[in-house]
């Protein structure tokens, strides 16, 4: 198998060559429909085509019917891709010819069958013929010379784009942070397209977000959906979760009821209309606790409606970043866009243009799009480099050249989401539609420019219920599909019958089933996503989808396919908790497995099963037990339970150890241990331990501290836990990350975690023991150490008291950094059970 890479530009023709270079190999046993002299005529045309297509491609500047040849290139080697993978399913190839199974056998007869074509090898043959003899002669052309158009871009950015920080200073006077008055205070921020508007608001969120209970950065796209919008709100607020259908007037309640009496800031980015901005505001209470809202938008009417709904408030003016009269237009922005999307290398290119799969204003996680990176075959394959940590880099560097913005950082400085502005999204919708390489569907575009041959399709519905395909688009020739939608648009699966990469992002009004026992069929797939607010039934059957490498699966199932454990390739699995994971056991190549929590019930008896299955699983790399999204608020909980009574002390054995993990997260939200798994010790290649437990000794201590590649580390002890923890010199070599939620009572000493470098501390208000003395936490000189935080509950007591009273620092560390807390224990007593709801791998307060 031939692993070159797939480009935008380019088609897959590397790949395909040497896949047609792997045929002739085995030429004395091919297919009856292949003839060996065809498959190195063929093979030769292709190869001339090479050079010059990459020469175009390298060219800002190419004429139509240079841009027509090489489309035409690129269609006839998906057309010959699509058409061999068929015949060799069909009837085998090489050594495999002899045993190709009856049941792959009747998915290539039922591919031909919804395939536009039935044609032979010489009808490939006889279109790169036809393309020889127009292969443009262009080899006197040269590259244009762009040095003065990227000085004088260049000369005009630094003019312009001056020290956002004398801004960032401007905002926050206007705003008053500091300011004792607790009004609530409501700041547009005005400026024409391309002004710096959303930087200057991301800069003051990342910097001032952690003095706030409760916080949102929303992005309005120029289609807005206004449930999505309160949706997405809601969930960054940490509220309850709404019904999985809600009404906009349910989420408008939820949103204001969670926020009353609560210090919150909030962020709407690039509002253009009024009347969005009217439903909005109805979620957002003033109780006088000192709430902050900031608003972008271009439209001064705008500006002036949302200023209405604060009378002390104004418009902050924003001619250009640094306040100048000589500003950048909108067209010298969309000239520096486009330079610098020239001046990427191909493959970035085309991992940029696939971002055009998602909607406007989505926030892309940076672990799924590389998995579809790697799925649609856009990376290369290097020696000794897996194809998702190069996927990694390319994520990281398209966010180092400007062309998408970061959201989420972790604690480590690692980049886990972006999204991408609607000028550079502008850009490539339209390279993408240019080359064929995505095509858009949404409710708002003429179906007439789109082509009838689609490999990549992004189905864009939002509310719309009654939006459908258009009928000219030949569904059987789609490679990638994503939906965005509701269920009553949702096209028939069966269609797509090359599809390699399915994501279904689905809503419905009411509970449902939705039936997906149509992708049994889709041999090529390679990775699946399902997000919905209804149950999901797959196909009780799936072992013909061989290639299948992630599924993902944040919705609740009827049941997990019986016969999983035949998917040699699945390698990354998501799935609900409480689905029956025992036939996972035979996933022999899985590395990654996330179960999602929505529900306690069973949970016990889910982590039983989980121990079996646990126990054959060899080539683990990690395991997560985490919240379902919008689910981790205590107050889902059965009203009659307590938080933490769910026990996974049933893993505390295990016959056979995962040596190989590198991650384990138990969140506990979830479950808990009674104390650590023994067993732990024996994970040297643990990164990664996130875990809650009842009890927390010194033999306990002893055996994390030994973890030699421990760097993150988030320990929850329960709380009035009697005896005094001491972290001594010893151990813990390489953390650099801890964050202990406990009774505060525990001392670090000199010299303690050498590299640590982040240290959270999460508990409720000092508790006087029965002497009357206060229990503190003490932490002496840590060398490393370059931040503290606390997060403290009280209930009546005052929290700067609190604290002092708390914490005893060594005056040559870091001042410690106060973040309130949201959620009071019992009594005000023991430990904060829920702090500021962030994720220890999406510390918000670090985010830039």
């Amino acid at each position: 198998m031939d692993y070159s890479p797939i480009t935008a530009s380019l088609g897959p023709i590397y790949r395909l060559i040497g896949q047609l270079q792997s045929l002739e190999v085995s030429k004395h046993n091919l297919p009856v429909e292949l003839s060996a002299n065809q498959i190195v005529l063929l093979m030769n045309h292709l190869t001339e085509f090479c050079n010059p297509m990459k020469s175009l491609s390298e060219m800002e500047d190419t004429s139509f019917m240079d841009k027509w040849w090489m489309k035409e290139v690129r269609e006839l080697c998906y057309d010959t891709q699509d058409y061999l993978e068929v015949v060799i399913m069909q009837y085998g190839a090489g050594a495999a010819r002899t045993w190709i199974p009856v049941p792959f056998r009747r998915i290539a007869y039922w591919i031909h069958s919804k395939l536009r074509w039935r044609p032979q090898l010489s009808h490939f043959l006889a279109r790169a013929k036809v393309l020889k003899g127009r292969c443009p002669s262009f080899l006197s052309k040269e590259k244009s010379d762009d040095t003065s158009l990227r000085k004088e871009l260049k000369d005009l950015k630094k003019k312009n784009l001056g020290d956002i920080e004398t801004l960032t200073a401007q905002l926050v006077e206007m705003l008053a942070f500091d300011d004792k008055h607790t009004q609530l205070k409501v700041v547009p921020i005005n400026g024409f397209e391309g002004s710096g508007k959303t930087l200057l608001a991301r800069t003051l969120y990342a910097k001032y977000k952690k003095s706030f209970q409760c916080r949102a950065f929303v992005r309005v796209s120029r289609n807005p959906d206004i449930r999505s919008i309160l949706t997405n709100i809601l969930s960054q607020i940490k509220a309850t979760p709404a019904s999985p259908t809600p009404e906009v007037q349910d989420l408008i309640v939820r949103i204001s009821s969670h926020l009353k009496h609560k210090r919150y800031f909030i962020i709407i980015d690039d509002i253009r209309r009024t009347s969005v901005w009217d439903i909005i505001s109805r979620a957002l209470p003033d109780d006088h606790c000192g709430s902050r809202i900031i608003i972008t938008t271009e439209s001064e009417h705008v500006a002036s409606a949302c200023s209405a709904y604060d009378l002390g408030s104004s418009t902050f003016k924003m001619d250009a970043l640094n306040g100048c009269t000589d500003t950048i237009t909108s067209e010298e922005k969309n000239e520096d866009i486009n330079l610098r999307y020239n001046n990427l290398p191909l493959h970035l290119k085309t991992c940029l243009l696939y971002l055009s799969m998602y909607p406007e204003g989505w926030t892309i996680m940076k672990n799924g799009v590389i998995k579809q990176w790697v799925a649609e075959g856009f990376i290369a394959a290097l020696e000794r480099q897996d194809t998702e940590e190069i996927s990694d880099v390319y994520f990281d560097e398209l966010v180092t050249r400007g062309m998408i913005q970061p959201v989420d950082i972790n604690h480590k400085g690692e980049l886990l989401s972006c999204t991408v502005h609607h000028m550079v999204l502008d850009l490539i919708w339209n390279k993408s539609k240019e080359d064929n390489f995505i095509v858009v569907v949404d409710n708002l575009e003429s179906t007439l420019g789109h082509p009838d041959i689609v490999r990549r399709l992004s189905v864009q519905f939002g509310c719309e219920k009654a939006a459908s395909i258009p009928e000219s688009i030949i569904l059987s020739q789609v490679r990638s599909l994503a939906f965005y939608g509701f269920l009553e648009c949702v096209p028939s699966i069966a269609d797509y019958a090359l599809l390699r990469v399915l994501i279904l992002n689905i809503w419905a009004d009411e509970d449902m089933i939705f039936y997906l026992t149509g992708i049994s069929e889709l041999y090529h797939l390679t990775y699946l996503k399902i997000e919905c607010n209804i149950t999901v039934r797959l196909p009780s059957k799936i072992q013909r989808l061989k290639q299948l490498g992630t599924l993902e699966l944040h919705a609740e199932l009827v049941a997990i396919p019986s016969d999983i454990g035949h998917l040699k390739k699945l390698m990354h699995v998501c799935c609900p908790s409480n689905a029956d994971v025992r036939e996972l056991g035979n996933l022999t190549s899985l590395l990654d497995l996330q179960l999602n929590c929505t529900t306690i019930e069973n949970l016990e008896e889910h982590m039983k099963l989980l121990r079996s299955t646990l126990e054959k699983l060899r080539s683990l790399r990690s395991l997560a037990l985490v919240p379902a999204s919008g689910s981790c608020n205590v107050n889902n909980l059965p009203a009659n339970s307590s938080r933490m009574c769910m026990s996974c002390d049933s893993l505390c054995i295990l016959a056979h150890v995962p040596a190989y993990l590198q991650r384990l997260e138990l969140s506990c939200c979830c479950c808990i241990f009674s104390r650590p798994p023994k067993w732990v010790g024996e994970l040297h290649q643990l990164c990664i331990l996130k875990i809650a437990v009842r009890e927390l000794y010194r033999e306990d201590i002893d055996i994390l501290k030994g973890l030699p590649a421990l760097t993150t580390l988030s320990l929850h002890v329960q709380p009035m836990f009697a005896e005094r923890i001491v972290f001594g010199k010893e151990g813990f070599s390489v953390l650099k990350y801890f964050k202990f939620t406990c009774t505060p009572w525990l001392i670090f000493k000199a010299g303690a975690m050498p590299n640590l470098q982040k240290l959270k501390l999460c508990f409720n208000s000092p508790i006087v023991d029965e002497q009357g003395t206060t229990r503190t936490i003490i932490i002496e000189r840590l060398l490393g150490l370059k931040e503290i935080s606390a997060i403290i509950g009280s209930a009546g007591v005052d929290i700067g008291s609190a604290w002092r009273k708390a914490i005893r620092n060594d005056p040559r560390n870091p001042k410690v950094q106060l973040v309130d807390s949201i959620y009071y224990g019992d009594q005000g007593r023991g430990m904060v059970t829920r702090d500021s709801g962030e994720d220890d791998n999406n510390e918000a307060d670090l985010s830039v």
